[in-house]
């Protein structure tokens, strides 16, 4: 069991100064998709690979922090990776909180705001999952970390980060069909 107290007084982690570490060079190092999710207790730069839990849900009441944690992680894979390594695909239905990712080298394309075009976007991305498992199974490998020893690096992880999952699935049922 695991109680958790909130502490009393809240202390700013550095996030420049955990990129910079050589914790955080070697996390990069270390995993195929490096996330930074903050400082343990000891004040230590805390790391997971995202490549081994492909799919990750932030909950929250307002104002604790999901969408800084959010974009921790994206600001992650962009210190870590470059954008031959990996592309994001961005859904944001509320319009604020990808924008600033725009026409940056890392997208897959451009920021979706609209529920269609995020079930479109999700269709696609379905489709590109089943091809790609078709030429792992062609290379008899079985994810792309191995493709990427076998063949070499033609293939970018794609991660595509949704703000306000809930949201979207409220304003079009097609969202979970397609997720």
């Amino acid at each position: 069991i695991l109680f958790e107290i909130p502490a009393d007084n809240f202390e700013t982690v550095d996030f420049k100064a955990i990129l910079s570490s050589e914790a955080f060079k070697k996390a990069a190092g270390k995993y195929a998709l490096p996330i930074c999710l903050g400082a343990d207790i000891k004040g230590e730069p805390l790391f997971a690979d995202l490549a081994k839990m492909p799919h990750l849900l932030i909950g929250g009441t307002t104002g604790s922090g999901k969408s800084v944690g959010l974009n921790t992680f994206i600001l992650s894979l962009i210190a870590a990776k470059k954008p031959s390594e990996v592309k994001f695909v961005m859904i944001d239905p509320k319009k604020i909180e990808f924008s600033i990712y725009n026409n940056q080298n890392y997208m897959y394309g451009p920021v979706i705001t609209e529920s269609y075009d995020a079930v479109q976007a999700l269709s696609l991305l379905a489709q590109e999952m089943d091809r790609r498992y078709d030429v792992f199974a062609e290379n008899m490998v079985k994810n792309l970390s191995e493709y990427h020893d076998k063949i070499g690096q033609d293939l970018p992880y794609i991660v595509c980060v949704i703000d306000e999952f809930a949201d979207l699935m409220a304003t079009d049922k097609n969202v979970e069909k397609d997720v």
